[in-house]
C-alpha cells in the first residue's frame, strides 16, 4: 500500500498502521459489523478544532493499533483472495482454462 492512500477499515478488521492515512467507508449503519468503534471513547465536539496538536480526541484502543508490516500483509492476502474469485468467476464463464487449455467458443480445448 503507498503512504497517503484512503482505504476501507474493514479490509483490516478496522486495524489500522502509522502508513494509513485514513479510512473510507465509515458509515454508523455498518459500526458492528464491517468496522467496530477503534477509540477508547466518545469524541468531544468542544475539543474538535482545526490545528489541534494533542489530537485529544483519538484515543485509540491498542487492538486496532498495528504495524505497516502486518496491515501490508492483511492487504495482500485480500488481493489474493479477490483474485482467485475473479478467476473462479472466469473460469465458469469458460473465459479462461486450465491446464494450458484455450477456449475456444466456451470449450477449453489444448492448442
Amino acid at each position: 500500500m503507498s503512504p497517503g492512500w484512503v482505504r476501507d477499515g474493514w479490509l483490516t478488521g478496522t486495524k489500522w498502521g502509522p502508513q494509513d492515512f485514513m479510512f473510507h467507508g465509515w458509515k454508523q449503519s455498518k459500526l458492528g459489523g464491517e468496522w467496530q468503534w477503534p477509540f477508547s471513547n466518545q469524541f468531544d465536539m468542544e475539543k474538535c478544532h482545526f490545528g489541534d496538536p494533542s489530537f485529544s480526541n483519538f484515543k485509540y484502543l491498542p487492538q486496532y493499533v498495528s504495524t505497516n508490516d502486518k496491515i501490508n500483509s492483511m492487504l495482500k492476502n485480500q488481493v489474493k483472495s479477490v483474485e482467485a474469485d475473479y478467476k473462479k468467476i472466469l473460469k465458469n464463464l469458460k473465459l479462461i482454462c486450465e491446464n494450458g487449455y484455450e477456449p475456444i467458443n466456451g470449450i477449453c480445448r489444448l492448442t
